[in-house]
């Protein structure tokens, strides 16, 4: 009898014990649970940047001709405007664009080299005014099959291929977003890359080519085409099959667009629209002033210059030009009258 009173006696201990050490172990989570004081973390080391930005030397711009101030952007262009632009497409057409150290003072009067200055304000001012400078696929959709094309359509064309293109104008591109198209007369593209110098012009590598194929497609200008023979350009000259194989010539060099042209001189006669068709041309620029249109005939596309120089264009011919403003001072061209002198 005793020893069953101890025996139930240890047991109810035990149970007293055992509720304890769990009220204790309740009551000490709950207190860690519930305690909000700052507790020691392992913090991570500080993100560091891979390269450090050195603040750059601060270089006095030069101030810019009267003629080339910028004029203010057209945030709610007029509606007849905006329509005119979506149904008739300017198509600028640019040389060699060099900055101020080899523009002044060799090459200032020059008419076919454009201050870099004035190439950034014509950009910017596109940006500005929210025109989308379109690709070759686009110029063709449109073209061949009415195909839709974004507000305020403009094409930037670039010939004979100068260094300054990838080493100046390249880099404004890619700041804005914009594409152009370059063609390139390839029996200039020298073997190795060229320094940059006032004169005489240098041309782009290969090398160079493939570097700026994010900005631009490349087409021809023809391979060695680019000349007067007896006073005459050869493109009106020469056979069908020689500007042919010359043209196919060209396509053997890194170009990714094959189905545009540019005529050398802006001249061309029977013989190269045969031979342009011939060669799987779709296209091709020429140096008529106008506006490219949906029943444009796709080889006899007209082009704006912008010349540079004394006499090259103001901002505010710039904006007019590209704003349709100047519509009635190029009429319709006469594409029948050209085509029956150049099949002569």
């Amino acid at each position: 009898m005793a020893w069953t009173r101890i025996n139930y006696t240890v047991k109810i201990a035990g149970r007293i014990l055992l509720s304890s050490i769990m009220l204790i172990f309740l009551f000490a989570g709950y207190s860690i649970y519930n305690d909000h004081s700052p507790q020691p973390v392992e913090v991570a080391e500080a993100y560091q940047p891979v390269c450090t930005v050195q603040e750059e030397e601060h270089i006095d711009e030069p101030e810019l001709p009267h003629e080339y101030n910028m004029p203010s952007p057209d945030p709610d262009p007029p509606q007849e405007v905006a329509l005119f632009s979506a149904s008739r497409i300017p198509v600028l057409a640019y040389h060699s664009v060099m900055p101020t150290e080899y523009y002044y003072p060799r090459n200032v009067n020059n008419p076919w080299i454009l201050y870099l200055d004035t190439f950034y304000l014509q950009m910017r001012y596109l940006y500005e005014n929210n025109f989308s400078p379109i690709s070759s696929y686009q110029l063709k959709n449109f073209l061949f099959y009415g195909g839709y094309l974004p507000y305020n359509p403009i094409v930037l064309t670039f010939d004979d291929g100068y260094l300054d293109s990838a080493l100046f104008v390249a880099p404004i591109m890619r700041q804005f977003g914009f594409v152009g198209m370059q063609f390139l007369i390839t029996d200039y593209i020298p073997d190795s890359p060229q320094t940059m110098t006032a004169s005489p012009v240098q041309f782009m590598s290969e090398q160079d080519i493939l570097g700026a194929m994010d900005v631009f497609e490349f087409g021809s200008h023809s391979h060695a085409m680019h000349r007067f023979v007896d006073g005459v350009p050869l493109l009106e000259s020469a056979s069908i099959e020689e500007i042919k194989a010359d043209i196919l010539h060209s396509f053997t060099y890194p170009l990714n667009l094959t189905t545009g042209f540019v005529y050398p001189f802006g001249r061309y006669g029977y013989n190269a629209l045969e031979a342009l068709a011939e060669a799987g041309v779709l296209f091709a620029f020429t140096t008529h002033e106008g506006y490219l249109e949906q029943d444009t005939p796709p080889l006899l596309i007209p082009r704006f210059s912008i010349l540079g120089g004394p006499e090259g264009w103001s901002m505010e011919h710039f904006s007019n030009v590209v704003w349709g403003r100047l519509a009635d001072e190029y009429e319709a061209y006469d594409y029948d009258a050209e085509n029956e002198e150049a099949f002569q």
